[in-house]
């Protein structure tokens, strides 16, 4: 039994190529189950010829170009040299990080070295980066079970490659509601949380037809909306399977402290209702998009609440979102300006000042403690004005 193959190489005649197994040069990166591949090779545009060379019963991924390192390297922790050959035919499993510039080391090395660490510990030695998770350059290989590596399911939902995953599926459709090793975070997950904290939505289609048992579609929804990837949580959405009431509150505080104002319409829309949280995290962080959003579609707001708010938006500095408030009915300008003088906001005391604060002597008390300079030329400026306005109406 053999697997057809639209490459040609009329050079390789024999089962190595200069001492290097054919199943390391082939040009492509895909899974493997036969236990026999046939390769028909066309040599002087006239003669055929067939090779059969065996397999592992166990899948495997064949190296690609862009797993092998330039050479010479060696195990950035024993320094034993990686040649090629070595590497290549999987005398020690051998590993690359996920730093900006890949290291490389022994599995055995690394593995050692992590286990002894504490999770916040674990950092390439060479540049001290986030290494996780590491890619094997003999590929990904099933039921891995190297908390350090991807399994090959993972491997496809983090990069997106929904037709291996596909393939995956249909050989074994239980891997659906199976938890595994997220070398990221150091826990368990299951594919649809792993598909949709990367974004890949062609990937979670394709869970989301596979019957994902409905606990999963929560922790899916969260690790979605963490990083802001809207379409992923639509999709999510629009299964109508999340209702708890939990998840959606917690889901909507999350995407307003993080400023995803698309996830937060979607959220709003499918009966999130922790808009008082929601504005605290969006107004504390900045994000004007979501505190708009929020404004917009929350219950009317008492002005002792907005007034609340629009204390904590002066504070952090926030002048977008301190005009949303003002706008909205927000009219204890002169506490806001207070607590812009704290922070030495510029724009924020300016804003208040147009907007009809007129007490400036506590607020220039303030910023003098503080030493902010530009807000105390401002506020000394106004109570220069001020009295000369008092003095003109004395005179008067």
């Amino acid at each position: 039994m053999g697997v057809p193959f639209s490459f040609f190489f009329p050079f390789f005649i024999s089962r190595d190529f200069m001492g290097v197994p054919f199943s390391c040069l082939l040009p492509s990166v895909s899974f493997l189950s036969p236990t026999e591949i046939g390769w028909n090779f066309i040599a002087n545009c006239t003669v055929k010829i067939n090779i059969s060379l065996p397999l592992p019963k166990t899948y495997i991924m064949m190296i690609s170009d862009n797993n092998i390192p330039p050479y010479p390297v060696s195990c950035s922790l024993c320094n034993e040299n990686l040649d090629i050959k070595g590497v290549q035919s999987f005398r020690r499993e051998v590993v690359k990080t996920h730093c900006n510039t890949p290291h490389y080391y022994h599995l055995e090395c690394i593995t050692q070295k992590f286990d002894a660490l504490s999770e916040s510990d674990r950092r390439c030695v060479v540049c001290k980066e986030q290494p996780l998770p590491l890619v094997r350059l003999s590929g990904v290989r099933p039921n891995d079970e190297s908390p350090y590596c991807d399994s090959p399911a993972t491997y496809a939902c983090r990069f997106g490659n929904f037709i291996e995953l596909d393939r995956l599926l249909r050989q074994d459709p239980e891997m659906i509601n199976r938890l595994y090793h997220y070398p990221t975070e150091q826990c368990k997950a299951t594919l649809l949380t792993v598909a949709a904290s990367f974004g890949q939505i062609e990937c979670l289609k394709i869970l989301l037809n596979s019957g994902p048992e409905k606990w999963q579609l929560d922790s899916a929804l969260v690790s979605a909306v963490e990083p802001g990837h809207s379409e992923c949580v639509k999709l999510l959405l629009n299964t109508g399977a999340i209702t708890e009431a939990k998840t959606l509150d917690f889901s909507l505080e999350l995407a307003s402290e993080n400023g995803h104002a698309d996830c937060v319409e979607f959220l709003i829309d499918n009966g999130a209702k922790s808009f008082n949280d929601a504005l605290f995290y969006s107004i504390k962080a900045g994000h004007a998009g979501c505190v708009k959003i929020l404004l917009d579609k929350a219950p009317t707001l008492s002005t002792d609440r907005l007034n609340k708010l629009q204390d904590k938006a002066a504070f952090v500095g926030a002048s977008e979102v301190l005009q949303l408030l003002i706008d909205k009915g927000a009219d204890n300008l002169n506490e806001a300006l207070i607590s812009a003088a704290i922070k030495g906001c510029v724009e924020c005391t300016k804003l208040l000042i147009d907007s009809g604060a007129d007490d400036f002597r506590r607020p220039l008390n303030i910023a003098e403690q503080a030493n902010h300079i530009e807000c105390q030329n401002i506020l000394r400026e106004k109570i220069a004005s001020q009295n000369s306005q008092n003095e003109s109406c004395s005179i008067q």
